[in-house]
């Protein structure tokens, strides 16, 4: 669509006012864009195919016909994949939600319930986005304090982290470079994520996590959490759950 709109401007001069106001149109939209948004591929592409119609001949209006087809074909495809990944995160999300329930449902309200490397993403989509606590207390009207420690991203449902408890502290970890940790640190979620192993970070709920291992793209790969933190404190009101292989499991007394 670019190399076109260049085409029209050395064809002919007059086009670059179109050409320009189709740019400055879409500027406000450049830094909200998302991969599922449609708006300047769409922008471009009706801009090349409303010209073929307009300007050639029959013959050429016709190849301009089939090149629709093909692109709408293209497009159907793409959102019809999306739709199928959109309907497996929300399975995969009534799934936990149904798995928390039967884990802690029997608590008394003085218990607190810890989550390790909760999902925030899977296959690139987002779940949970107004927090795992009101999707629990929505659909299942459970209202229990839960703390999510270390949400992740997973890039498919069944992938998990590996998890073990050592001096206290609680160690996670990915061996695929695909999948991360996302901890709820301001500069992390602005973009900022000039992190190193070894570093102390303060996530915004005043957890302190210790990064063990960056992936090659400098996202958290490991990381460790001491459980001797006061925002545990005391243990035995708190259940631990670390999201694995597309369940919970329990962990034992620490």
């Amino acid at each position: 669509g670019i190399v076109f709109l260049f085409y029209l401007v050395l064809r002919d001069r007059k086009n670059l006012a179109f050409i320009l106001a189709i740019f400055f149109s879409i500027v406000p939209a450049l830094g909200m864009t998302m991969r599922w948004h449609t708006y300047l591929p769409s922008a471009l592409l009706a801009v090349f195919i409303g010209k073929l119609f307009a300007d050639y001949r029959k013959k050429t209006r016709i190849q301009a016909f089939i090149i629709w087809i093909v692109i709408f074909g293209l497009f159907s495809f793409g959102y019809s994949r999306a739709a199928v990944l959109w309907e497996e995160n929300a399975f995969a999300a009534k799934w936990l939600l149904f798995d928390a329930r039967s884990q802690i449902e029997d608590l008394s309200e003085k218990k607190k319930a810890v989550f390790f490397a909760l999902p925030s993403k899977i296959n690139r989509l987002s779940v949970f986005t107004n927090g795992f606590d009101i999707s629990l207390k929505t659909l299942y009207e459970i209202d229990i304090p839960v703390l999510e420690i270390l949400p992740a991203v997973y890039t498919g449902e069944y992938e998990s982290c590996d998890y073990y408890v050592a001096d206290s502290s609680l160690v996670v970890s990915f061996d695929s470079e695909d999948s991360y940790f996302a901890p709820r640190v301001l500069s992390y979620l602005i973009g900022d994520r000039d992190l190193s192993e070894g570093q102390m970070i303060t996530t915004q709920d005043g957890l302190e996590v210790e990064i063990l291992e960056l992936n090659s793209f400098g996202r958290v790969k490991s990381a460790a959490v001491d459980l001797r933190q006061s925002v545990f404190q005391p243990l035995g009101d708190k259940v631990f759950l670390v999201y694995f292989k597309g369940t919970w499991c329990k962990l034992g007394v620490l």
